[in-house]
């Protein structure tokens, strides 16, 4: 799981200056209005006309920099606190649930203490392995056909 949570953050942020553009693109003719924050009483209307992606890339940069690239990235950098912060205290709560939290895969030290292997190599004989394995019980059930 974290592995995939590291892959879409590494994707997302490689991958947020082209989805700036495609946003700015998409916008663009049509009737956008801006809060301005900094007086809180106006508005800002956004009036552009890029000739594509190339162009909105350029003008981005020349006129907000290389920054503008990625205006909104504190939006992104927030869901992702806010997902591993989820699946931190998921992981808490199943662990320290009373039914208890047995992982799929057991750790090494069990698997290490189960299997054994032995190789038993000589210089007239080949290389020989044997496998030693322990199952538990379990009885064959029995099946019962009724007509």
């Amino acid at each position: 799981m974290t592995a995939s949570l590291i892959g879409h953050a590494t994707a997302d942020i490689l991958l947020f200056p082209l989805e700036t553009i495609l946003h700015r693109l998409h916008i663009q003719g049509t009737r956008t209005i801006i809060d301005s924050l900094d007086c809180g009483v106006e508005v800002t209307p956004v009036i552009t006309s890029f000739e594509g992606v190339i162009h909105c890339c350029r003008t981005t940069i020349e006129e907000e920099g290389f920054s503008g690239l990625y205006k909104g990235f504190g939006a992104l950098v927030l869901q992702y606190g806010l997902q591993i912060l989820l699946i931190r205290c998921v992981k808490i709560v199943i662990e320290k649930s009373p039914f208890g939290f047995t992982p799929l895969i057991p750790s090494i030290e069990e698997r290490s203490s189960t299997v054994s292997i032995q190789a038993i190599a000589t210089q007239s004989e080949p290389l020989i392995q044997t496998r030693s394995i322990e199952t538990p019980n379990i009885r064959p059930a029995s099946r019962q056909y009724s007509r």
